[in-house]
């Protein structure tokens, strides 16, 4: 019998069955065989028993109702010395063979892949390490388990700010707690009964552990360069009309229906991701100053300075459904929808890890931690053991925890302000050659304590107000020889400019290097 509901748009629908005073609320989300509902006996009417169940006929949910059969329904009567949870309902589901009958596993030491461009240039090399894949089926049901212990994606470009892309922010100590944790979880458990008109899926879960993502403006480059592939649709280039030529209405598109997936329940963990972004300095300032917009010249030194981003902490909420059908591109559809929302609810946690900022995320994050140390350690001190002098071994603790974290979370966030600030300078110097060799150092030179630091910072401060100075000589003569007089008067203008930045920028990589390293370590108790 055709259905429709009174109100669609409602959270909460069932069907309520009335008969013989008994009421019973069926929701047709929930597919498979129902508990029986008993009808008591009348004066001229026997005792009762309807079986109920819900399947799928094309997009329609079906209600079927039929008399209960105990030798082909999954329930039966329970009996007098049942437990009062069954005596409440009347029925008990029937113990049914769960033995596993087949089982199938496959394990790999690892895998490797390559990614290479057209022009055969390596871009990333994809890593996963003890992959373990399990097949299990019983009369019921069929479990495919899924983990890889290990992922890591390496940047194989030249001279790439992050060596390594993708990898697990917390590496496990030892072997034990790696097979404990996997990095990548996921399990699908699906009934091997066809008959409900769907693939029913019992259960499935997706856990992926806390990861790192740290990108530079290069590599993105690079990757969109590489999906470009000629004849692929989405390379094509399609321009929109700014008015549609026929006013008609046209026609809906006709999807293809493909199988519908009804599961019962749906988890995907929640997960989090530190996300890292840098703006390079190899942009090539001279073609964007050679096309006479002073905008776009501006824009790029902005960017370069507010453009970098470091350890923002983006937690993206779970993902559960329960008794729900989709089809395929629906869920993908779901599934993206879900985690877009959840990304720009995070937006604020990204521009407060910017670096033009001093990254005030982490900041708070540093010193917050060294608060609850001051606490914390006292306690853990006085529970593990019944010496008084524990307890002021663990003040002494907390407060010099304390007093790191914040030394360090008060340090790296000047680091990441005069850092910022000192690459922007680094575009507005309009000198690709010396934006090259600055980079190059900073990557080779990076400070391993304080007094190396200070000893880096005044060298790249020699060397900038060197450049500054040495610019008023070698810019004209450059222009010159190869642009003739025009290229003289450029040059001229490229040396003053070079002379008011570079100094400054100088000054800024002394700041950055001397404030790189804090006097005391972060975790060191």
């Amino acid at each position: 019998m055709p259905y429709a509901w009174d109100y669609p748009a409602a959270k909460n629908k069932s069907l309520v069955l009335l008969c013989r005073g008994k009421e019973r609320y069926i929701k047709l989300a929930e597919m498979g065989n129902l508990i029986p509902m008993k009808l008591p006996p009348t004066h001229d009417l026997p005792q009762k028993i309807i079986d109920i169940r819900i399947e799928a006929e094309g997009p329609t949910q079906t209600l079927v109702l039929s008399n209960f059969r105990p030798s082909r329904s999954v329930y039966r009567q329970q009996k007098p010395a049942s437990s009062q949870t069954s005596v409440s309902t009347g029925f008990e589901v029937k113990e049914i063979n769960s033995d596993i009958t087949f089982k199938a596993q496959l394990r790999l030491n690892g895998i490797g892949i390559s990614l290479v461009n057209q022009n055969l240039r390596e871009l990333v090399y994809i890593t996963f390490r003890e992959i373990d894949l399990k097949l299990s089926e019983s009369k019921i049901y069929q479990t495919v388990n899924t983990t890889i212990k290990w992922i890591q994606v390496d940047n194989q470009l030249y001279g790439g700010i992050f060596p390594i892309l993708l990898y697990p922010s917390v590496v496990p100590k030892t072997g034990r707690e790696m097979e404990a944790h996997p990095i990548f979880t996921a399990t699908v458990t699906r009934v091997k009964d066809d008959s409900y008109g769907v693939l029913y899926v019992k259960y499935a879960s997706l856990l992926v552990q806390q990861m790192t993502l740290e990108l530079d403006e290069d590599f993105i480059f690079a990757l969109l360069d590489f999906v470009k592939v000629p004849g692929a649709a989405w390379s094509e280039e399609r321009e929109d009309p700014i008015c549609e030529a026929e006013l008609g209405i046209p026609e809906p598109k006709h999807e293809a229906q493909g199988q519908d997936v009804y599961f019962e329940v749906l988890h995907l963990h929640p997960m989090q991701l530190d996300l890292s972004f840098v703006r390079t300095e190899r942009v090539n300032v001279e073609d964007t100053t050679e096309s006479s917009n002073p905008l776009m010249f501006f824009v790029n030194v902005m960017t370069m300075s507010i453009g970098n981003v470091n350890d923002a902490p983006v937690r993206l909420n779970a993902l559960l459904l329960e008794n729900a059908r989709v089809s395929i591109p629906m869920l993908v559809s779901n599934i993206t929808n879900h985690y877009t929302q959840e990304f720009l609810r995070q937006v604020h946690v990204v521009i407060g890890s910017a670096d033009f900022l001093g990254n005030p995320v982490g900041l708070f994050n540093t010193v917050s931690s060294g608060v609850a140390d001051i606490f914390y350690e006292p306690y853990q001190g006085f529970v593990m053991s019944d010496r008084p002098q524990e307890l002021g071994l663990g003040i002494a603790k907390g407060a010099t925890s304390f007093v790191k974290k914040s030394v360090f979370g008060i340090t790296d966030s000047l680091t990441k302000f005069t850092g910022s600030v000192s690459k922007g300078l680094a575009a507005a110097t309009l000198d690709k050659e010396f934006q090259d060799q600055r980079r190059m150092s900073r990557a080779r030179n990076r400070p391993k304590h304080a007094l190396y630091g200070v000893t880096a910072g005044g060298s790249a401060f020699a060397t900038s107000m060197a450049s500054g100075i040495g610019g008023l000589a070698r810019h004209p003569l450059e222009g010159a020889e190869k642009e003739g007089f025009q290229g003289f008067v450029k040059g001229v203008g490229k040396g003053f400019l070079g002379l008011a930045t570079k100094p400054a920028l100088g000054a800024f990589d002394l700041a950055s290097s001397k404030y790189s390293l804090s006097p005391f370590p972060l975790y060191v108790y």
